[in-house]
């Protein structure tokens, strides 16, 4: 945590800068997960539907 100082005070730009970095960071973290959960998804639902395809 590059935006405590240590000595009982924060350091605004650097925990700006760091903090923009978690939410890139949070950010890319869905992006990735959304295409694993989409290249997981049988094709069978895109083709038929979720009933047919249960059968």
């Amino acid at each position: 945590m590059e935006g405590y100082s240590g000595t009982g005070g924060l350091n605004p730009r650097a925990a700006r800068s760091e903090l923009n970095d978690y939410i890139l960071l949070a950010k890319e973290t869905l992006k990735e997960m959304r295409k694993i959960i989409f290249d997981l998804r049988p094709m069978a639902l895109d083709d038929l539907d979720l009933i047919p395809a249960c059968n």
